[in-house]
Order: structure tokens, then C-alpha cells, then sequence
């Protein structure tokens, strides 16, 4: 019999120091063993034959495939690269087809993304979340890199969408009537940021479109749906190859345990020593959070990968790295339900949408993501980002740090704590002034709001109205803004309550965890389907494509971040939840 794999030391092993803080250990003995028993593999393409929508799969193959084809054997693209994004309440286009949400619901135009961000989405100091870690921000932003990229429609645009007759007169730019990739965001006279004409005109190019059966535009998922390290691996069998060394099962690194180099994707270079990291997804440079949980994870693989090699020599390259990968896939899944979602959601709507009920695989659900949660719901995290990190003993702005991936290469340990250490933002309504006035700023006020941008794509996708989304969701529609919490910022930017972006509305609402009710419904039913609509969910009882027995399962159980943390870093001590500050409960 196999012996159990560990994928950790004990956790009686760990040194309990002061509240809520624990000593990392530094033994490198963890043992991994066989993860299931010995089945055929089969071929090894899980697909044989077919296009898309006519898939044959070959249910002897024991691994995920990249692009999440064939995860469901009755419906293969489920969940899939390239699938459309299902919707929950029929899009709103002003011309019912695919021109933008532009309306309010007396026929005049619907305010200015902009105009809402500074008068709903303005920024407020230490409005702090109350247990929540940056790290709980930084989570969210890697797990949707893992599940959700949305391509634009730049390909035929031959120079920008802005230009001052669009900021100097009345009309819209020719594209928004049209169906074309230009929809910018027009930014009103007297603005706090953008003063001159030049820059009164934010870049927006509208989500690649894809028309259904009835000719409406629809849009879709880059990545599969399902959560499955592709931010790690990548998203295609060619770009996952593309990563590794071939050798030992391994991921391939730079400078022994660093990211390896790109050729293609864009950051920003602070010292000569600095490159652009490759990853699974290309977005890996963004912020240096990012950048650091993509390293954790490299070398987290590797780690694994080195362990079962040393108790395997039967195993070769392939079967490594595809054991691995499947561990590496299941402590994801782990740390997201167990670590993320209760801090978000709460333990009531936890409860309320199953996602601590005993898991069933359920082969008649569709994984595939809502466009309701890809251009609205699973956006409020960035009311979470904070003003500035610390890192290195020193405060570095937010805006000094995106698209750099100095501090990653240079204080991966302190960049860490600093995630772990310092408090997050509250999701709310409220954000912090360098991503609302100053995002990928490169020189003054040629930079972008995020705040605008998310409106703005909610608008794009036709996504109805906040008020819709509370009654889709059982709650009660608001019918004057004074049953709004902050009803006087809404008020000054909206005509009527029903005008209300989804987007905007939603982070006005409060609750138990970070999110509100609307939120909680739409992220709920979400996350259920991503669970259980997922035959290789690591909870599978299948062990030709699971887990051998029970207790290897009970280890899986106990994993928590703070391992991941302590076998990849050099950090000595940290806090048992990583995503919660010491000291909360």
C-alpha cells in the first residue's frame, strides 16, 4: 500500500508563538507519495477527435486538459477555452442587439463613468477592512487571473479611440452606434485629475464580441473556467509545454527560483537587474502581489515536483509534473474555499449557496462563468487595494508599484509580510486615489480609473441595471435613494434610482463578510458551480483521477497558505490565515 502522501509537515509540528502567529518550519523531510493508485493512462490527449462542439473524449485519460475541454464528458467545452460567458438576466443593449447600455430610464444619457467615480467611488483614507490582510486582496486578483481573461476588439484599430473633438462637442464616437471597438469614456469640464482636453478622453476598447443564435453580441472567456492553476500553467497544452523544463517534472525558472524571462509581456524596469516575468498568464506583472504569488507557486511546484521524484523513480517526466500539477490544482481549490470565501462572503451565504456542503460532482451543471460576475460582480475587490504597501521598511505608493516587478526579484520576503502584515481596504464604495485618478499613469494625467473602466464595462456587456441584479437576486428593489446606504452621493450622480450601474450600487451594500447581499448572490452561485460542476474537483472520491484514500484528503484539508508561504520563502514566522491581520478572529 502507498504511503500517505504529505503534503506539508504536521501542524503540530509548527511552534504556536503568540496569538494567532506561528513559527514556519524549516525541515525540508515532507514525503510525498503515490497521489491515486495505478491506472492505465490511456492516450495521452484526453481529446481523440472533432471540433469544439463535436469533442469525443477518451474517458481513460487521467489528467486535466489546459484548456478545460472535456472536463464534462456530455458537454466537452463546458467551462472551456473560448466559451461564452452565460448570462443570468438577458443583456440590455439600447438598440436590443449590441449597442451599449447608454440610457437612463427617461431616454436622456446615463452620467459619465467618470462622473460617478468622483462623486460615488472618491477616496477616503483607512477605511480599513476588519480582519482582512492585503493578501486577501492580492488572492482574489490571482484566482480570477486563474479563471477569467476577456479579449478586446483591437484588432482591426489602427490609433487610439480618443481624440478632442469627442471631449470639444456633443457627439459620441461613430464606433458606439456602430458595434466598433471604441467606446471612451468622455470626462466632464471642471474634473479634480484630468483638466486639459487632451486628457478628458479615457482609452476604452469594448470586449471582443461574439453573437449567439440570435444575432446578440455576447462575449467570452479566454481562459477556462474552472479553477485550475492556468495562471500558472497557462492555457493551452502548447503554452503549459512552453513552461517547463521538460525534466523532472519541473516548472522552468531564472536565476534558480525566480520567474523565467519574457520576451513579449510589458512591466516597468527599475534597475538594470530587473526583466519582465513569463507565467501562465500574461497579467503576471501587474502588481508586484501578483508577481509574488506566481513566485510562491513556481517554486511550490518544484517543491512538490522534487518530492515525489524522490520517492518515485518509476515516475518520468510527464507523470511528475502531472501529479504535481494536480496537487498544486487541489491546495488552489483549498485555500480559495476554505481561506478566501468565508472572509468574502460570510458563513451564512457560505451555507446559503452550499459551498461547505459535502461535495457531489453534479455532470449536468455548467461551469462556465457568468457575465454578470466577469464584468461587474468579481471586480469589487479593487475597492480593496490600498493607497500604499510596505515593503522594505519603507511605504511605497500603489501607483509607484504596478507593472514593476523590482520588488519581487529584489525583497520577495518583505514584499510578503507586507501582504500578510498590513490591512486591505474595506469593499466599499470608497477607493484609493492612485487606481481612480492615477492607474498605469506613465506621465500626469495620462494614466486611468479604475473605478470609470468597470462601469464602463458593465455598460459594454449591456449588463441591467443594480436594481435589477436585487430583484434577480430576491432582494427588494430600491424605488427612492434614500433607501440607499450613502443616498446622497448616488443621488448627486444618478437621475433615478433605477439608472444605478450594478457595479457602483453593489459596493454600497454591507453585511457579514466583505461583500454585500447583491454581491453575495451573484458570487455565491458563482463559486457553487465552480465546485460542483468540476469533475476533477480535488474532493473527487474517483481516484483514478483523485486522490488515493481518505486520508490524503485530510492532509489537503489542513493546508492553509501560510504553508505555501513558509515552504517558499524565507519567512520565519507568520499568522495561521495569511489573508487575516494578527489579532482577528
Amino acid at each position: 500500500m502507498s504511503r500517505l502522501l504529505l503534503l506539508l509537515l504536521p501542524l503540530a509540528s509548527v511552534t504556536r508563538l503568540t496569538a494567532g502567529v506561528s513559527r514556519c518550519p524549516r525541515s525540508t523531510s515532507t514525503t510525498f507519495a503515490a497521489t491515486h493508485h495505478h491506472h492505465p493512462q490511456g492516450s495521452s490527449d484526453l481529446r481523440l477527435r472533432g471540433t469544439r462542439d463535436t469533442l469525443t473524449c477518451n474517458s481513460t485519460y487521467l489528467y486535466r486538459l489546459a484548456d478545460g475541454t472535456c472536463n464534462n464528458f456530455n458537454n466537452p467545452s463546458w467551462g472551456a477555452v473560448g466559451q461564452t460567458y452565460l448570462r443570468l438576466l438577458a443583456p440590455v443593449y439600447d438598440d436590443g442587439v449590441e449597442v451599449p447600455r447608454l440610457k437612463q430610464v427617461d431616454g436622456a444619457s446615463l452620467p459619465s463613468p467618470r462622473d460617478v467615480s468622483t462623486k460615488v467611488h472618491d477616496f477616503d483614507f483607512n477605511r480599513y477592512h476588519p480582519v482582512g490582510s492585503v493578501m486577501l486582496m492580492e488572492w482574489g486578483q490571482f484566482l480570477a487571473h486563474d479563471i477569467v481573461a476577456t479579449s478586446l476588439d483591437d484588432g482591426d484599430l489602427t490609433g487610439d479611440c480618443c481624440h478632442d473633438d469627442l471631449v470639444t462637442g456633443t457627439a459620441l464616437h461613430p464606433d458606439v452606434e456602430t458595434g466598433g471597438p471604441c467606446f471612451p469614456i468622455i470626462i466632464s469640464e471642471g474634473d479634480r485629475y484630468f483638466t486639459n482636453v487632451s486628457t478628458r478622453c479615457m482609452e476604452f476598447v469594448r470586449s471582443n464580441p461574439v453573437n449567439d443564435a440570435s444575432g446578440v453580441r455576447q462575449q467570452m472567456n479566454q481562459l477556462s473556467s474552472y479553477i485550475d492553476g492556468t495562471n500558472v500553467y497557462g492555457a493551452s497544452e502548447e503554452a503549459m509545454r512552453n513552461l517547463r523544463t521538460l525534466s523532472g517534472g519541473k516548472l522552468a525558472v531564472k536565476n534558480e527560483e525566480f520567474l523565467p524571462e519574457s520576451t513579449e509581456n510589458y512591466c516597468i524596469k527599475t534597475n538594470t537587474d530587473d526583466y519582465c516575468f513569463e507565467a501562465g498568464d500574461s497579467r503576471v506583472n501587474v502588481y508586484p502581489g501578483l508577481g509574488a504569488l506566481h513566485t510562491l507557486f513556481l517554486r511550490y511546484h518544484n517543491y512538490v515536483a522534487e518530492q515525489l521524484a524522490a520517492n518515485h523513480a518509476d515516475y518520468d517526466d510527464e507523470k511528475l509534473f502531472q501529479e504535481t500539477r494536480k496537487i498544486v490544482i487541489a491546495v488552489m481549490q483549498r485555500i480559495t474555499y476554505s481561506e478566501y470565501l468565508p472572509v468574502i462572503l460570510g458563513s451564512t451565504a457560505m451555507t446559503t449557496y452550499g459551498l461547505k456542503d459535502t461535495w457531489t460532482y453534479n455532470d449536468s451543471c455548467d461551469a462556465s462563468l457568468t457575465n454578470v460576475f466577469v464584468a461587474a460582480a468579481f471586480r469589487f475587490g479593487h475597492s480593496m487595494v490600498p493607497d500604499s504597501l510596505k515593503v522594505a521598511g519603507s511605504d511605497h505608493n500603489s501607483v509607484d508599484l504596478y507593472l514593476r516587478p523590482y520588488h519581487v526579484l529584489s525583497n520577495l520576503d518583505s514584499l510578503v509580510e507586507g501582504l500578510v502584515t498590513e490591512k486591505a481596504e474595506k469593499a466599499d464604495r470608497w477607493y484609493s486615489e492612485g487606481i481612480t485618478d492615477q492607474l498605469f499613469e506613465d506621465s500626469a494625467q495620462d494614466g486611468f480609473d479604475i473605478a470609470s473602466l468597470n462601469i464602463q464595462r458593465g455598460r459594454d456587456h449591456g449588463l441591467p441595471s443594480y436594481n435589477a441584479w436585487r430583484e434577480f437576486c430576491g432582494l427588494d428593489k430600491y424605488t427612492a435613494f434614500d433607501q440607499m446606504s450613502s443616498s446622497r452621493a448616488y443621488q448627486n450622480a444618478y437621475q433615478n434610482v433605477d439608472d444605478v450601474d450594478l457595479y457602483s450600487g453593489a459596493l454600497s451594500e454591507g453585511g457579514q463578510g466583505t461583500v454585500g447581499d447583491t454581491y453575495k448572490c451573484l458570487l455565491g452561485k458563482q463559486f457553487q458551480s465552480l465546485r460542483n460542476c468540476d469533475r476533477f474537483w480535488w474532493e473527487t472520491e474517483d481516484t483514478s483521477i483523485g486522490f488515493a484514500d481518505e486520508r490524503t484528503r485530510r492532509q489537503i484539508q489542513r493546508i492553509r497558505l501560510s504553508h505555501v508561504i513558509c515552504l517558499t520563502t524565507g519567512i520565519t514566522e507568520i499568522q495561521t490565515s495569511a489573508m487575516k491581520v494578527v489579532g482577528s478572529k
